[in-house]
């Protein structure tokens, strides 16, 4: 039902207000308050999706980092320990090697 309007003619001094006009404030009023409050409960619905939404991504943020830490350590070292590691034969595939500018 769309918001409804008020429908009857202006009143100016001494004009009647009759039964009828009395109604139609009432009922307009009426599913206008109707129309309101199911905005009022749909906001409420949309609101609370978004808050567990913004709880979800919060803790699938938290789950990527922990991942992303265990299957991805970085660490930095000069060539030379690099190259010592090599030679060791003993680079790890799972660790990210970076190597510090000289």
């Amino acid at each position: 039902m769309p918001i409804q309007k008020i429908e009857y003619a202006a009143k100016r001094r001494g004009d009647l207000w009759t039964a009828t006009d009395a109604n139609e404030v009432k009922e307009v009023v009426n599913n206008n308050a109707d129309i309101l409050s199911g905005h009022d409960t749909s906001i409420n619905t949309i609101n609370n999706a978004l808050d567990s939404m913004s709880t979800q991504l919060g803790q699938n943020t938290q789950t990527i980092r922990q991942l992303s830490d265990a299957f991805t350590q970085s660490v930095w070292l000069t060539q030379a320990q690099y190259d010592a590691l090599v030679d060791a034969g003993t680079v790890n595939p799972d660790i990210e090697y970076n190597i510090y500018e000289e």
